[in-house]
């Protein structure tokens, strides 16, 4: 999938706020990133994992959760498209999910590598 079919979802997030349709199409010609959906209740990342890469939500809902200590699952937060998920982790001392995170509904996220995002923030 190409970003031109969704580039006013990902136009919708704020850390591209102040770029235009134009010069976020152009930037993305020249960069690494994928689009991935996501059918609900699949996981999209899990806690521990390396945060690696900028995760855009562009379409649905995802939920953040985390198993307690008597092993039940508590719901953390409900992010609804479009937001990035986890960015402060991914730039952060400890780089690793805190929680789970699973589609409530049929998702579209985008990734960027972590290295092909700074090179964004750069534009």
């Amino acid at each position: 999938m190409a970003l031109k079919d969704s580039v006013n979802e990902v136009l919708g997030c704020k850390i591209f706020k102040g770029i235009t349709k134009d010069e976020l199409i152009q930037t993305f010609e020249h960069i690494h990133y994928q689009i991935r959906k996501f059918e609900k209740a699949q996981y999209i990342t899990l806690r521990g994992n390396v945060c690696q890469e900028l995760l855009i939500l562009i379409q649905g809902t995802v939920k953040a959760e985390i198993k307690n200590f008597n092993d039940t699952t508590v719901k953390i937060a409900e992010i609804n498209a479009p937001d990035s998920l986890a960015s402060a982790f991914l730039f952060g001392e400890k780089n690793f999910y805190p929680v789970d995170v699973m589609a409530e509904t049929e998702v579209q996220i985008l990734w960027i590598p972590k290295n092909v995002g700074l090179k964004l923030f750069k534009f």
